[in-house]
């Protein structure tokens, strides 16, 4: 098992957010800060579960075709 630390991390800055990502067979984890105003709404899928975690702010999400 691998021990990550997301601040030794190469970032991706995008413009809209800066983001570290950590992939494995199963899991993904990403550490995302987005810049404030930016709509990321974006609706998709996965067949894996996703959790999120807002540390500051808001988000909007859609889980089963509804916005929560």
């Amino acid at each position: 098992m691998k021990h990550y630390h997301f601040e030794e991390m190469a970032a991706h800055d995008t413009g809209e957010r800066i983001q570290r990502v950590v992939a494995g067979e199963r899991l993904t984890v990403l550490r995302q800060t987005i810049r404030a105003g930016v709509d990321m709404y974006n609706p998709h899928s996965h067949p894996n579960e996703q959790m999120t975690i807002v540390l500051e702010g808001t988000a909007k999400f859609a889980c089963g075709g509804k916005e929560v």
